[in-house]
């Protein structure tokens, strides 16, 4: 009975991540270009990485025990202020923009209201993660939700501005949290008390500073893959929402992927018993398949790399997609093997940490590459070092 209420949890948990998503997909495409301001042109989309960098800081002042708790009270809090910011926009809105000082002050609530979606969507993440990929489910409703949010209005051919989405997101996040508030009990039980640490990778000699490297690799892949492809959206508003609908429908099936065939990063010796090289490993109806960490962050580079190359055609959104299925399969390995040592060595909130870090470095990623005018050469650069770096800082690790 305990079993089948915790599987419920997970899938509250997924649906919550599923709503929410929803709203935040519906604020990114409906937001673009709304806000007036020449700096701010790609308002939503920025407002988006700056929440996060903010939900990591409402994060750090929160307490442990105190996670579960604040997980719905934290979407309730993002529904209120989509009820602000729906109000600011009708008082000042003119042909639907806002500019000037409430143009700046509704940018500034965005972000905040970014940054107490980010903190639920996190800590959603952190109670599923580490859980024979249990994280995928979470994660794949997140994904759903964003392309749901982002492009069924143009096949349902509903048209409607930021104003009428504010009202719908904050219906979506106040039901978000009243789900989260149901699951986050037995889920938290669950985390502490069903681990099994002997079972989980129990040859691995743990190291303090490995939660630092796979927290670093997840940034940098998020940077070369995510940052490069939202940046495309910069240069082509029409079709920047199909850009970023086949980006989160590409990792959407690779979350399925993951949970499905119990995706794994892990460690394996080869010449040396003492060394043990990265890789991910695949469970394919019993028949066990593992392919190197470097060559899928190889695979990676050249995806995304193709993706900045095309112009915007459907090629390019077949590139998006094969480049988004590859990164979140990495991303996922790596993120499911941080929940597992943080549950194996009691390193509390690592995982809600690591999604705080890919955001804020994200955001700033994302300043710099509109500096450089999201040239062609600055993206390959990006693309190249970032996924590269991500595979060297992973590829070896001393092991019992």
């Amino acid at each position: 009975m305990l079993r089948d209420k915790q599987t419920t949890d997970f899938y509250l948990f997924s649906l919550a991540n599923f709503l929410s998503a929803f709203g935040g997909g519906m604020i990114l495409g409906k937001g673009a270009g709304v806000i007036n301001i020449h700096s701010l042109q790609n308002g939503s989309i920025m407002a988006f990485f700056i929440g996060a960098a903010l939900g990591l800081a409402f994060i750090q002042k929160t307490p442990n025990k105190l996670y579960g708790t604040l997980t719905g009270c934290f979407s309730m809090c993002c529904a209120f202020t989509s009820l602000i910011l729906f109000y600011i926009f009708e008082a000042y809105s003119v042909n639907n923009k806002i500019s000037t000082t409430p143009g700046l002050f509704f940018f500034i609530l965005l972000s905040i209201r970014f940054g107490f979606w980010f903190y639920a969507r996190a800590l959603r993440a952190s109670n599923t993660a580490g859980q024979q990929q249990r994280i995928a489910w979470v994660e794949l409703g997140y994904y759903l939700g964003m392309i749901f949010g982002l492009i069924i209005w143009k096949f349902l051919n509903i048209n409607f501005g930021i104003a009428t989405a504010l009202l719908i997101d904050a219906a979506l996040q106040f039901s978000a949290g009243c789900l989260d508030l149901n699951a986050r009990k037995t889920s938290h039980n669950f985390q502490h008390n069903n681990v099994n640490t002997a079972q989980i990778y129990h040859e691995q000699k743990y190291e303090s500073i490995w939660k630092w490297k796979l927290i670093i690799a997840v940034v940098l892949l998020t940077i070369g893959s995510q940052v490069v492809i939202f940046s495309l959206t910069d240069e082509s508003n029409s079709f920047s929402a199909y850009i970023l609908a086949s980006f989160y429908f590409g990792a959407s099936i690779a979350a399925f992927f993951c949970k499905k065939f119990k995706v794994q990063l892990t460690w394996n010796p080869v010449t040396n018993q003492k060394i043990g090289y990265a890789t991910i490993k695949v469970d394919i109806n019993g028949i066990k398949k593992e392919i190197s960490a470097i060559v899928l962050g190889i695979i990676s580079i050249c995806f995304v790399m193709m993706s900045v190359i095309l112009t915007k055609n459907t090629l390019l959104l077949i590139f998006v997609f094969l480049a988004a299925f590859f990164y979140e399969i990495f991303a996922l390995g790596i993120l499911d093997r941080i929940g597992i040592e943080e549950k194996m060595f009691q390193h509390q909130g690592i995982v809600i940490r690591a999604y705080g870090m890919m955001s804020i470095c994200a955001a700033l990623s994302l300043c710099l590459l509109s500096f450089a005018n999201n040239s062609l050469y600055s993206l390959l650069l990006a693309t190249g070092i970032c996924i590269f770096s991500t595979g060297f800082i992973l590829r070896r690790r001393n092991i019992i």
